[in-house]
């Protein structure tokens, strides 16, 4: 039986862009409160930001009423830093004194002054836009005041740290670097260029933000720049090809499309450098200077060429890949799907004026901001100032720049059409031939991309439509090919092309994928039972740690020793970790703690575990898989194993290290605790859930609800739990499985329930 995928209605997984915290979330404005023990804290953190160090100054912070003491605090910022300003942009680090002193796990906190741009919109709008299709920082607004004095509104950008990479790409120590220009770096070259093995010819043009990494930069910096055939093994084209495209759509000229610098690259496990964006401050035609050409009017800006120094040698970030046929026909691709899904519609306006609605009334009282109330309100459509102080409306800019676009030769190429998908098996087995067969519209030309897990390369396989690869007939419209299953469920998009233009499927690909489910089953008795990457309170090792854990389980009827076998959080390292020389008998369980700390026993791992999701592999001493498991996200001190224990499929769940899994997640009560039992009813819930605590009655409670990819989805504090029973209105989730915390005066206890609609 084959699987048909309707491309009308299918269900798109998107690789986990960055957690979406509460702490970030758009709708509201968090409230910063700065206490300084010097009066002149203005003057100190002036001298500071002109000393050219990372220096701080030592303050009181205040996050919407959540105290951190012994906070560093400097001022930041090229531009839009002016020693007479009040209102600064301001670096907020939580964790300077204080190790491990942070916000929902946030230790340094960014803070931008609305410098240039009259609607305050423009980063909070370009960041939301752009984390639709590659991995960005999330970003909102807060209210800042320094010694009870109101300073103003400020754009929050998250920060790109340790934290940043695990969210996003499972590891957080491995190379990484920010595009930064040192003195007059950018009259000489644009970003990624080559200059030869040494070091030092590179330390004018980024910054080391690791332990180690200059070697892996300058190896990737010659194959971008001389060995186009293998520039995807050490790089991911895709995603630089959306970061650029945004970049010259949104005419978002302070980045290194123009200038060598605001982009950080980051060298995932898979040995692939990632491109991150940064300071989106000046976006929608905030800078109108060209490195190489006079400064843009209005109509200069509007028109931007959509290829920008596509043949400029001082710019290999952009001719060395828009000069390869096939990805400038992707490149083009994905901008038309930015045009299609934001401008063409004005969802970008919608988000524009909410933003403003939310910041408007404190923003009125801001005597700081840069531009009047008038200008903020106009901007958004229209051109406000005059000369070079002038700014082009975001409105003004884009419905123009849409339609210049659509005029553009390339843009005017007519795409093929990917009609459906349809695959064979329908539940592959492991290491199993499957089938693909695609109907596509004018193209001659088409491949699937394919992979385990959401932080492993794509591997590219050419569909045909020759009649010989189950494919119909010659020339029939129907392309095919065969992949092979792997240890996981496969993660695919198409890619189609004609001489003229290409189109992927899904549109927002390769940051959104299909998924082919597979059934995998392990050999030997040993399965990966369960793990817990966020271990907070549920169980310590030797030296009372809180660690990261592993179960394995043997399912079968024989002792199995574990001499020779791998454990590896890599799939690109299979062999990272020796298990040692142990038997596993019948029935019973080993827990293996993944610490990075060998020298407290033979049953700590060389790796940890990222709570942000990655995956987990078991081979045996001939390399065969054994057992394979990957997750998204985990909450703390809930465990991700196979229900039933040993056999079933992966679910969260109460953790049960070296005991039998059981199915959902239990009460967490301390010892001293009398409250019994949490449930939750109706379950599937619709429209109202309620919340059923023993023994609570009359305390009051804080409730989180997250979703299944740990996303904080509804926060409500200091509800009063009359009468056993908490009552929440879900009407607005949707269809899903949710996890509750309920924080009460007596305890903190865990659930889960499922919405449909």
């Amino acid at each position: 039986m084959k699987k048909l995928i309707i491309l009308m209605g299918i269900v798109l997984i998107p690789l986990m862009n960055s957690k979406a915290d509460d702490f970030y979330s758009v709708s509201k404005i968090t409230e910063i409160k700065l206490y300084f023990e010097q009066e002149n804290w203005d003057d100190l953190l002036d001298n500071l930001y002109s000393a050219g160090d990372e220096e701080r100054l030592i303050a009181t912070c205040y996050v919407d009423g959540e105290q951190f003491d012994s906070v560093g605090v400097r001022y930041k910022g090229n531009s839009s830093y002016r020693p007479q300003n009040k209102k600064n942009p301001l670096n907020i680090k939580l964790d300077h004194i204080i190790d491990d002193q942070e916000l929902d796990g946030f230790g340094t906190l960014k803070l931008s002054n609305g410098y240039k741009d009259p609607t305050i919109v423009r980063e909070i709008l370009a960041y939301e836009i752009a984390r639709n299709y590659f991995p960005a920082p999330m970003a909102n607004y807060a209210k800042v005041y320094i010694n009870d004095d109101y300073i103003g509104v400020y754009t929050s950008v998250q920060s790109v740290d340790k934290y940043f990479y695990d969210s996003h790409f499972g590891s957080r120590d491995n190379p990484a670097f920010k595009g930064e220009l040192v003195g007059n770096s950018q009259q000489v070259v644009s970003s990624m260029g080559y200059f030869e093995e040494d070091s030092s010819d590179y330390t004018s043009y980024y910054e080391l933000r690791s332990d180690y990494g200059w070697k892996e930069l300058i190896d990737f910096l010659d194959t971008f720049n001389n060995d186009p055939d293998n520039m995807e093994n050490s790089y991911n084209v895709d995603r630089h090809l959306w970061k650029i495209a945004f970049d010259n759509l949104t005419v978002n000229l302070d980045a290194p499309i123009n200038f060598a610098h605001n982009f950080y690259l980051y060298q995932s496990g898979n040995g692939q450098f990632q491109i991150i964006p940064w300071d989106f401050n000046e976006s929608f035609g905030c800078f109108a200077n060209l490195l190489d050409g006079p400064p843009l009017n209005t109509s200069g800006l509007q028109q931007l060429n959509p290829f920008l120094n596509e043949s400029n040698n001082n710019y290999p970030i952009v001719k060395k890949v828009l000069e390869i046929p096939r990805y400038k026909r992707m490149y083009v691709a994905h901008m038309r799907t930015m045009i299609e899904e934001y401008f063409e519609n004005d969802k970008y306006l919608e988000r524009a004026y909410y933003f403003q609605d939310i910041i408007k009334a404190d923003l009125i009282q801001d005597n700081n901001k840069f531009y009047n109330i008038a200008s903020f309100e106009s901007n958004i459509t229209d051109q406000v100032g005059m000369g070079p102080q002038s700014m082009i409306g975001i409105k003004q800019l884009m419905d123009y720049r849409v339609d210049f676009l659509s005029g553009v030769g390339e843009f005017k190429a007519e795409q093929p059409i990917i009609n459906n998908i349809e695959y064979s098996p329908e539940k592959p087995s492991q290491n199993e031939s499957v089938s693909i067969s695609v109907k596509i519209e004018n193209a001659d030309y088409a491949f699937i991309a394919h992979r385990n897990n959401e932080h492993q390369k794509y591997s590219i396989s050419e569909l045909y439509d020759d009649g010989q690869h189950d494919d119909g007939d010659a020339n029939d419209g129907i392309f095919g090919g065969e992949i092979i299953s792997g240890t996981a469920d496969i993660q695919y998009y198409i890619y189609a092309e004609n001489n003229e233009a290409g189109i992927f499927s899904p549109a927002r690909a390769a940051y959104e994928y299909y998924t082919i489910e597979t059934e995998f089953m392990a050999e030997s008795g040993i399965v990966i039972n369960e793990l817990l990457a966020k271990n907070d309170n549920t169980i310590s090792d030797e030296e009372d740690e809180f660690d990261d854990w592993i179960e394995l389980y043997n399912t079968g009827s024989d002792p199995v020793s574990l001499e020779g076998w791998y454990l590896t959080d890599s799939e690109d390292n299979p062999d990272k970790w020796d298990l040692p020389a142990v038997t596993i008998n019948p029935d019973e369980y080993l827990v293996i703690w993944a610490d990075e700390d060998g020298k407290q026993g033979e049953l700590h791992a060389n790796f940890k575990l990222s709570g942000s999701g990655e995956s987990l592999t078991l081979s045996n001493n001939e390399m065969a898989v054994i057992d394979y498991i990957s997750w998204e996200s985990q909450e703390t001190d809930i465990s991700f194993g196979r229900y039933p224990n040993g056999v079933g499929s992966f679910d969260f769940m109460s953790p049960t290290p070296g005991m039998e899994n059981t199915a959902g997640i239990n009460s967490v009560v301390d010892e001293t605790n009398e409250i019994s039992n949490i449930t939750s009813y109706p379950n599937p819930a619709y429209d109202v859930v309620n919340f059923s605590i023993s023994g609570a009655d009359g305390s009051s409670a804080k409730i989180i609800i997250s979703n299944s990819l740990g996303d904080i989805v509804l926060k409500k504090s200091q509800i009063t739990n009359t009468g056993n029973e908490i009552s929440v209105n879900i009407s607005k989730l949707p269809t899903g499985v949710y996890f509750v915390k309920i924080d009460t005066d007596s305890g903190m206890y865990t659930t889960r329930f499922t919405v449909l609609h």
